[in-house]
C-alpha cells in the first residue's frame, strides 16, 4: 500500500512538471500575446484583436474535432501521455515561429503572425486535451481530483510567476529598444522546457499499470431518448462548461490587460516590477488551502466560497490597485487566490464528470476546452475594443478607466458564478477522504 501511494505521488508530481511546461506556453499567450502584438510587432489594437481572436476560434473548433478524434485512441493513462508528447512538440514549434513575428518585414507581419499563431493553436489542442484528460483516468475521489487540480494550479502559477519575472523587464523597458530578438530567444527556451516536461510524463506514465477501459453503455430512456448525445451533454457536464466559460471570459479580460496596467497605469516602479509576480504568488500560495477545504467540505461548497473571493478580488483591485505599495500588492495576491481557487474547483468537477465514462473523456474535455477558447476569443475582442476607446498611454483618466475596466471583469464573473452555482444541478459529491483503493 505504501509503495502504491508513493507511485501515485510520483505520478502526480511528474504530471505537475509536465503541466508546468505547458503552462509556460499558456502563460505567455494569456499575459503578453496582446501586448507583444501591439507594442513589439506594432499592430493596432483592432488588428491584434482580430488575429488573436481568430486563432482562439480556430482552436475552439480544433478542440471539438480533436477531442472526438481521440475518443477511441486515448482512454488510458499511457495513451494520454503519448498523445500529449506529440502535441508538445507541435505547440513548441508553432510558439517559436510566432514569437519571431517581430523580426519579420512589416509587409509580411500580419499574414505570418496569423499563420504561425494558427500552428501554435493546433499544437495546443493536440497537447492540451490528452493532458487534461489524464486527470480523469487517475483519480477516483474528490480528494484525489482536488490534489491533481491543485497541482495543476500550483504549477501553472509557478509558470506564470517565472514568465512575469522574465517578461516584466521587457514590458517596462524603453519602447525604443527592439525586444523582438529577446522574445524570440525566450520562446526557444520555453519550447524546450515544455517538450522536456511532456517527455518526463510519458517516461513515467508508460510504466503505469494499465487500467481497464470502462465503456459505459449508452441507453435511451423515455425521459432521455437522445442516447449518445445525452451521455455527452447531460446537465452536470453542461453546468461545468458554463462555469469555465464565465471564469475564463472574465479572467482573460483581466489577464490580457495586466501588462498594460503595469506599463502605463502603475507609476510606482518597484511595485510595477512585481505586480504580475504577486498575482501568480497568490494563485500558488492559496492552492494547499483550497485543496484542504475540498477534502473537508467537497467541491461545490468550496467553489461557492472561491467565487465570493473572486468577486471580492475585483472590488479590492478597484479600490487598492492604483495606490501602490502594500495596497497594490495585496490586490494582486487576492486576485490570484480568488481566481486560483475558483479554477481549481471547476477543473476538479470536470474530472469527476469525465471519469463517469472514459470512452468519452477526450470528447468531453474537447467540448470543455472549446468553450474555454470561445470565452477567451470573446475576451480578446473585448480587450481590443477597450484599448481602442481608452487613452491608456498618455491620459491619467484613461489609465484610471483601464483599472476600473479590469476590476469590473472579476466582479461580474463572481456574481454570475455565484448565481449559477446556487440554482444549477452540480455533480454529486463523492467520498472526500482517500480510500484504500484510491489512485
Amino acid at each position: 500500500m505504501t509503495s502504491m501511494k508513493n507511485a501515485d505521488s510520483q505520478l502526480r508530481w511528474v504530471y505537475g512538471i509536465s503541466h508546468f511546461g505547458k503552462s509556460l506556453l499558456w502563460a505567455v499567450s494569456g499575459l503578453v500575446f496582446a501586448f507583444f502584438l501591439t507594442e513589439v510587432v506594432a499592430f493596432s489594437p483592432q488588428q491584434m484583436g482580430r488575429i488573436v481572436g481568430a486563432s482562439l476560434l480556430f482552436q475552439a473548433a480544433l478542440d471539438l474535432i480533436i477531442g472526438r478524434a481521440m475518443r477511441n485512441r486515448v482512454q488510458t493513462v499511457r495513451q494520454a501521455a503519448i498523445a500529449q508528447l506529440y502535441g508538445a512538440v507541435c505547440a513548441a514549434a508553432g510558439f517559436v515561429c510566432f514569437s519571431s513575428a517581430g523580426l519579420i518585414p512589416d509587409s509580411a507581419k500580419a499574414l505570418y503572425a496569423l499563420a504561425t499563431l494558427f500552428l501554435f493553436r493546433l499544437g495546443c489542442s493536440i497537447y492540451d486535451i490528452p493532458q487534461n484528460t489524464f486527470m480523469a483516468f487517475v483519480t477516483k475521489t474528490d480528494t484525489a481530483r482536488a490534489q491533481y487540480s491543485s497541482m495543476r494550479y500550483i504549477m501553472s502559477g509557478l509558470a506564470a510567476l517565472l514568465i512575469t519575472l522574465v517578461v516584466t523587464p521587457l514590458v517596462r523597458s524603453d519602447p525604443g529598444i527592439d525586444n523582438g530578438i529577446r522574445f524570440a530567444q525566450l520562446s526557444v527556451i520555453i519550447g524546450i522546457i515544455a517538450v522536456l516536461g511532456s517527455y518526463c510524463l510519458f517516461a513515467i506514465a508508460r510504466h503505469h499499470p494499465p487500467q481497464q477501459k470502462r465503456m459505459t453503455p449508452t441507453r435511451s430512456t423515455a425521459s432521455s431518448p437522445i442516447g449518445p448525445l445525452n451521455v455527452l451533454f447531460y446537465r452536470p457536464f453542461l453546468s461545468v462548461v458554463f462555469l469555465i466559460f464565465v471564469l475564463n471570459l472574465t479572467a482573460s479580460v483581466f489577464s490580457n490587460l495586466e501588462a498594460y496596467f503595469v506599463a502605463y497605469s502603475l507609476h510606482n516602479v518597484p511595485v510595477g516590477a512585481i505586480f504580475l509576480t504577486c498575482v501568480s504568488v497568490g494563485q500558488v500560495a492559496s492552492q494547499p488551502g483550497w485543496a484542504l477545504m475540498v477534502t473537508k467540505w467537497g467541491l461545490k461548497p468550496v467553489l461557492m466560497f472561491a467565487s465570493v473571493a473572486y468577486l471580492g478580488s475585483g472590488l479590492a483591485f478597484a479600490g487598492l490597485g492604483h495606490l501602490g505599495g502594500v495596497a497594490t500588492i495585496s490586490s494582486a495576491l487576492i486576485y490570484g487566490a480568488g481566481y486560483g481557487g475558483t479554477a481549481m474547483c471547476i477543473w476538479g468537477l470536470l474530472a469527476k464528470v469525465a471519469a463517469t465514462d472514459p470512452s468519452r473523456a477526450t470528447q468531453r474535455y474537447g467540448l470543455f476546452t472549446c468553450f474555454s477558447k470561445l470565452s477567451q476569443a470573446t475576451a480578446i475582442l473585448i480587450v481590443g475594443a477597450a484599448l481602442t476607446d481608452i487613452a491608456y498611454r498618455d491620459s491619467a483618466i484613461g489609465q484610471t478607466q483601464l483599472q476600473y475596466f479590469m476590476a469590473l471583469a472579476p466582479v461580474l464573473g463572481g456574481l454570475i458564478l455565484l448565481t449559477f452555482i446556487a440554482i444549477s444541478r452540480m455533480p454529486a459529491d463523492t467520498s472526500q477522504r482517500p480510500s484504500n483503493t484510491e489512485s
